[in-house]
């Protein structure tokens, strides 16, 4: 197979547009929990942060719009989950690299 420059380029383009959808503290936490404890209504998740029902649910809008998440409707309630568990390693990935970050910048400081 030929590399084509073209094709990877647009491909990099779209990874790089899914990476700054993730670029945010809540949308991280929401992938996080969702991954922890299964489907998860809205006002569950509101729980977790200090910020209005409206707020949290532009986030999921976010991710459901890149198909990060989906919902399902039971009852009176929707529940989110995720579409692709593997979000979660590339997340953890993102753990790691802070860590070591960190343990590079300590030794730095010292």
């Amino acid at each position: 197979m030929s590399f084509d420059k073209k094709y990877s380029y647009e491909v990099a383009k779209l990874q790089a547009e899914i990476i700054k959808v993730l670029a945010h503290p809540i949308r991280i936490i929401i992938i996080n929990y969702l991954k922890k404890n299964g489907p998860t209504s809205v006002s569950e998740l509101t729980k977790l942060f200090d910020v209005k029902i409206s707020s949290v649910s532009k986030h999921l809008k976010i991710l459901k719009d890149y198909h990060i998440v989906k919902d399902e409707k039971k009852g009176n309630y929707i529940y989110y989950s995720l579409t692709l568990d593997c979000i979660t390693d590339f997340i953890s990935c993102t753990f790691e690299i802070a860590r070591n970050i960190t343990e590079k910048n300590k030794k730095i400081l010292e």
